[in-house]
């Protein structure tokens, strides 16, 4: 009865170990066919799987439980040595660091903030991270806003989130209501050319973010769904939240 355990164990061992060899292996093709760039949840869906991978090797050597010959294989794959050692160092990166490489990109680009609909992974990897300060904003320490102020751009830019968060909800949504009523029912981008489209896009795309994150509220939701012409957008929402926690689930269904 033991030995017959024992051998169970060693072939689930050995589907996991396959399974992992063959990732890997996708992985290092995509790399190869993307100019060695590594893989963001972004595109498609076998990009969004290996990203999937990649995150979970992170929690794993995170955790100290990420086995050392498959930290050796991950290596091989061109980008993957700089991330392994990032995770090494106990996170993916610190605030610092990632404030260090926002400033280095922006001057990289002649004072350009990256923004989320950029063409590179390190361009939206960044602007997420700006994203993520401005919906923890109220929490920011004091010498951490100094840091980003003391980046190109960054001053106004901290400004304008507090203007930003200087009208109440209501307002906005009121505001967001009349400017859909005047323009036949259509929702607002932040590529508007109108100055009141725009503001109103970027704070349906803050609005996204935060139920993203899990932090909208379920007051604001309800106020969001009296708005008919936002229904379908918030359960689209909803379904591309699902679909992100049914990706990481299977993944780590699979022991990928």
């Amino acid at each position: 009865m033991a030995d017959g355990v024992e051998k169970e164990h060693s072939m689930d061992d050995q589907k996991s170990r396959n399974l992992f060899d063959s990732n890997v292996q996708a992985l290092a093709h995509w790399v190869k066919m993307h100019e060695d760039t590594l893989p963001w949840r972004k595109d498609n869906t076998e990009e969004r799987r290996l990203a999937s991978f990649i995150n979970e090797q992170g929690k794993l050597m995170r955790s100290k439980r990420l086995p050392p010959d498959r930290c050796e294989k991950l290596a091989t794959v061109p980008g993957m040595a700089e991330r392994l050692d990032k995770w090494k160092r106990g996170s993916l990166a610190s605030f610092d660091e990632r404030a260090a490489e926002l400033e280095q990109w922006v001057r990289n680009h002649d004072g350009a903030l990256p923004k989320r609909t950029g063409q590179s992974r390190e361009e939206t990897s960044l602007a997420h991270f700006l994203n993520k300060i401005q919906c923890s904003k109220s929490h920011l320490m004091p010498e951490r806003r100094q840091r980003l102020a003391a980046i190109p751009g960054m001053q106004s830019r901290l400004l304008q989130w507090d203007t930003f968060t200087c009208q109440s909800f209501d307002t906005r949504l009121h505001d967001l209501q009349k400017w859909i009523h005047n323009h036949e029912g259509r929702v607002p981008k932040r590529t508007e050319k109108d100055p009141e489209g725009k503001r109103l896009g970027s704070f349906l795309s803050y609005l996204q973010d935060t139920h993203r994150s899990g932090t909208l509220s379920a007051e604001r939701r309800e106020m969001l769904l009296t708005v008919p012409e936002i229904v379908d957008k918030i359960h689209g929402w909803d379904m591309l939240k699902e679909t992100s926690t049914e990706s990481d689930a299977a993944s780590e269904y699979m022991g990928i």
